[in-house]
């Protein structure tokens, strides 16, 4: 699909890594930076809007370039989802560790490619009056949980 190679031309803009670091080190979250993350209704918000001129600018012929402010909203969503990759990584190997049986089967780090357009279907998915109660991280989970299912 079109949109999507402008919006991964769009991350290379940014300077963005397209896919969750999982890593398997637990990132570094201060509480100032938990206070300060994103919250749902603004990820989908923000998500929407970008997709929205993506494609009227692709339906007008014009080259899509993000502005600014998308640059701005797509560096602060992926550096969180980076985190969250993170986060969730390091907690399925102390399952692992654990003896317990992992929430899913991750592939190894660096092999997936995060896909915007997944991911976003998803949070639409979340029922409107749950939104503003789930955080950005713990949709993030669900999608990791359900991406990487075990088979």
């Amino acid at each position: 699909m079109r949109i999507t190679a402008l919006i991964i031309l769009a991350w290379a803009w940014c300077g963005v890594v397209a896919s969750p670091a999982f890593s398997g080190e637990p990132s570094a979250g201060t509480q100032g930076q938990q206070d300060a993350e994103m919250t749902l209704p603004e990820a989908i918000a923000g998500i929407d809007a970008l997709f929205a001129d993506a494609r009227a600018r692709a339906q007008s012929g014009e080259t899509f370039a993000p502005t600014d402010d998308e640059k701005a909203f797509l560096q602060r969503l992926f550096a969180a989802q980076q985190r969250y990759g993170q986060d969730y990584r390091a907690l399925v190997d102390a399952q692992k560790a654990a003896g317990e049986t992992p929430r899913s089967c991750l592939p190894p780090p660096g092999s997936h490619a995060f896909k915007l357009e997944e991911f976003a279907e998803m949070l639409r998915a979340i029922p409107e009056d749950e939104r503003a109660t789930t955080s950005l991280r713990e949709a993030s989970y669900r999608f990791f949980d359900q991406q990487f299912r075990c088979e």
